[in-house]
């Protein structure tokens, strides 16, 4: 996976006692933590695979290598061609140390400069993850918080009212996530469409892949890629608020990626409203059947 995701808040507020509070002895934690950032980041820059593992957590490593497999892109090369600049935390106002378990999470606010916007820069939230192994902290990944939509948190920070950031999105897990199995070959690259308004829809794809969509839609990489024998392929919704002015709309597509050709549709799944919320399981198949060239992939009914 990349080392950065991309969210917007929605509304927060939860008992504060049922979460977890600033830990003792933060400032030292934090700088603890600030240090590692900045040695990963600077083997970002450096272009450095081996100071990369040094300050990168286990399971990031092989989730990214994964992602990087999955487009078939070159390894390790491309870990380090980002399409945006890394944002410089210095510059930034921190708000928050949360440590839980081996998890822990440092907060900052300002203006995020990722160099990807002419002129100036709003005011965001952003989120670093890391992980301790056999003692030691390691950089997990990054989470870009937009408030463009919410403009009132800028104001609840700016007046030191954050008790919002008791809210599980911005909380340390206190679990440290599993390593998923390395990626060694597949048949075909894939990427997932996903179409999701009014619903939150889980797709997973084999073992090692998970698209989760809520009122929005979204395009990914198929990690682990696609099987001419076939892959399980599971679809659960849950019914959401649907937004002002929207339609419920429930669909995933599947494609399969081809060298020098168009993406091929192989498998679609596009039930009537009042199917919508059925859990479905069946397999997805890239083969010389789902791949011709015409119209009509693999149906999922």
């Amino acid at each position: 996976m990349t080392p950065l995701s991309f969210s917007r808040p929605g509304r927060w507020w939860l008992p504060a006692l049922l979460l977890c509070v600033f830990p003792a002895g933060a400032e030292e934690l934090r700088f603890e933590l600030e240090r590692t950032y900045r040695g990963w980041s600077g083997a970002m820059s450096q272009r450095s695979l081996s100071l990369w593992q040094q300050h990168t957590a286990a399971s990031r490593q092989v989730l990214t290598r994964n992602y990087v497999i999955s487009r078939k892109a070159d390894w390790p090369a491309a870990i380090f061609d980002l399409p945006f600049r890394l944002p410089e935390i210095a510059t930034l106002r921190h708000i928050a140390t949360f440590e839980r378990g081996d998890t822990a999470n440092l907060i900052y606010f300002g203006r995020v400069d990722f160099g990807l916007l002419e002129g100036n820069v709003p005011e965001n939230i952003l989120l670093l993850k890391f992980l301790r192994e056999k003692g030691r902290w390691k950089f997990d990944n990054t989470k870009f918080i937009n408030l463009e939509s919410d403009p009132g948190v800028r104001q609840l920070i700016l007046n030191d009212e954050l008790e919002f950031l008791q809210d599980p999105e911005f909380q340390p897990s206190g679990e440290l996530p599993p390593v998923p199995r390395s990626i060694e070959g597949f048949d075909h690259p894939g990427e997932i469409w996903v179409a999701s308004v009014g619903y939150e829809t889980t797709v997973k794809i084999g073992d090692l892949h998970v698209t989760q969509v809520g009122n929005n839609i979204v395009t990914d990489v198929v990690i682990g890629g696609l099987s001419r024998s076939g892959l399980p392929i599971s679809v659960g919704v849950r019914e959401l608020p649907l937004p002002p002015g929207a339609e419920r709309t429930l669909a995933v597509e599947i494609y399969a990626l081809r060298p020098g050709k168009p993406a091929v549709r192989v498998w679609e799944h596009r039930p009537p409203e009042e199917k919508a919320l059925e859990p479905l399981a069946t397999r997805v198949f890239a083969n010389a059947v789902t791949m011709q060239d015409k119209p009509g992939a693999q149906k999922s009914q």
